[in-house]
């Protein structure tokens, strides 16, 4: 059972880690911790997870929240490492899950004042460290199933 528990918490680190950088990767390099991108001929728009394209607010304030729920299950998840409760761990996933999809929509929301006029000469989608979150959030749920 102990190796599990061990297990558990290297998985909950991970998962940690992998949250920090999704969210504040952006304030180092603008591409790892975008959330949303749109990039046209001329220049690149990178969102982060709070719905900020630089020091703008561009979103919603919905993205806000969706950023600082994301941030508590983070929180909860490097807790867990010292509690070790597959509760908290349950709780962390449903934060950061929540976080995700509240991120997805409010992006839905605000879909016209992202692409605004690029239209067809624009490419859009979820950036890297979205795809980062979500691999923290199945961390997090892995983490739970591994706690004793």
């Amino acid at each position: 059972m102990a190796r599990n528990d061990s297990t558990g918490m290297i998985v909950a680190l991970v998962a940690g880690l992998l949250g920090l950088i999704s969210v504040f990767g952006y304030f180092l390099i603008e591409e790892l911790g975008a959330w949303w991108q749109l990039e046209t001929f001329i220049y690149n728009f990178y969102i982060n997870a709070f719905g900020y394209l630089g020091e703008e607010l561009i979103l919603n304030e919905i993205n806000l929240v969706a950023g600082i729920i994301f941030i508590i299950g983070i929180a909860l998840i490097l807790f867990n490492i010292i509690s070790k409760s597959k509760k908290l761990s349950l709780l962390s996933f449903i934060m950061m899950a929540a976080g995700l999809a509240l991120f997805v929509i409010a992006l839905t929301i605000d879909y016209e004042n992202i692409t605004g006029d690029y239209g067809v000469i624009a490419t859009w989608g979820a950036g890297i460290g979205f795809y980062i979150g979500i691999g923290a959030c199945v961390l997090s749920l892995i983490s739970a199933a591994l706690m004793d």
